[in-house]
């Protein structure tokens, strides 16, 4: 777990990550400018871990060229939006043919947070991921920077 992560929010050690592995990825990662609430340690934790294991499976499976990623608040929620350009997959197919780590582990790190998650993919149509956190405090942190990697 990075240091900036507890230092400086989910947010940051995503950047640090995605800047760290960009020449390894075959595609451009796109994080849009956000207003992420103040969070708890734990929020924080697995909204990192959320990110970083999207990033991974459109590294490993998708053959995207772009993942593009938006967090914004709505009312009181966070809402995560990850979209790729890649070959999609079958949900139920792959659920009961390979059901690797990934997909459960973003379920679970879902639940943990009391959080609600969409999966929107098809075959040869890329994967739209809309995750939904259940968030109390109304104070926000606001970085407008847009990052293209």
């Amino acid at each position: 777990m990075p240091n900036t992560l507890l230092r400086k929010g989910p947010m940051h050690a995503i950047e640090e990550f995605i800047q760290a592995m960009h020449s390894t990825f075959s595609f451009k990662i796109e994080l849009l400018p956000y207003t992420v609430p103040l969070l708890s340690q734990q929020q924080a934790i697995n909204i990192y871990s959320i990110l970083k294991e999207i990033i991974h499976n459109t590294h490993k499976h998708a053959k995207a060229t772009r993942l593009k990623i938006q967090l914004f608040r709505q009312a009181d929620r966070l809402v995560i939006i990850t979209t790729d350009d890649g070959i999609g997959f079958n949900p139920k197919k792959m659920a009961k043919e390979n059901p690797g780590l990934g997909l459960q582990n973003l379920l679970l790190r879902t639940e943990m947070l009391g959080a609600t998650m969409f999966l929107d993919t098809k075959k040869g149509k890329g994967t739209k991921i809309i995750i939904e956190i259940p968030v109390k405090n109304k104070t926000t942190n606001t970085d407008e920077n847009k990052h293209s990697h």
